[in-house]
């Protein structure tokens, strides 16, 4: 089995890409908000137990659908704070749970400028999918986060870094799909 990680900035385009991904590859996507729905209903946004929760059920579908034989892939978004020690934990514990399942790891980091995601931020979708939709909510999610990646980290796999400011999901998805033979 597969399993990509798209992570990004708010506001990136990881679900839209995902979704197109998915389209061209038939892989099943894991997306943050369908959990954060489930754990708002017991834990508070931000606390370790929300957290712990979130990466917990995440783990369990990883493994549980590797061992599933219609399920070849999975597709991971993923809001990736790379001064945040916890958020690169949590990446080397899946790390290690593909290494023992026997899943392919893809990293896919996207960029997208300032501007771009400021815009983006504000779209009806958002509001629809409970994502956060207004530049203050965007704001506080931002603050002394780092979103952009030290590449060495992805110097031994497979990592592809796009910056789809002006490309379009679509076209994202083939590049991920050709880059990557999916």
């Amino acid at each position: 089995m597969n399993l990509v990680i798209i992570f990004g900035p708010p506001a990136v385009g990881k679900l839209t890409i995902s979704s197109e991904l998915a389209k061209l590859n038939g892989y099943r996507i894991i997306h943050k908000q369908e959990i954060f729905d489930l754990l708002d209903d017991f834990f508070f946004f931000g606390t370790d137990n929300y957290r712990q929760a979130d990466q917990g059920i995440r783990k369990i579908i990883i493994n549980e659908a590797s061992k599933v034989k219609h399920i070849k892939g999975l597709i991971m978004t993923f809001v990736w704070a790379f001064n945040d020690s916890r958020d690169k934990s949590y990446i080397e514990e899946v790390l290690k749970l593909a290494n023992k399942r026997k899943i392919k790891i893809y990293f896919v980091e996207l960029q997208s400028t300032e501007l771009e995601r400021r815009e983006r931020v504000r779209s009806a979708s958002r509001k629809v999918a409970k994502k956060v939709s207004t530049l203050a909510g965007l704001k506080k999610l931002e603050k002394d986060k780092v979103w952009k990646s030290d590449s060495k980290y992805f110097e031994d796999k497979r990592y592809l870094k796009l910056d789809n400011t002006v490309l379009t999901a679509e076209k994202c998805a083939e590049l991920i799909f050709e880059e990557f033979d999916l």
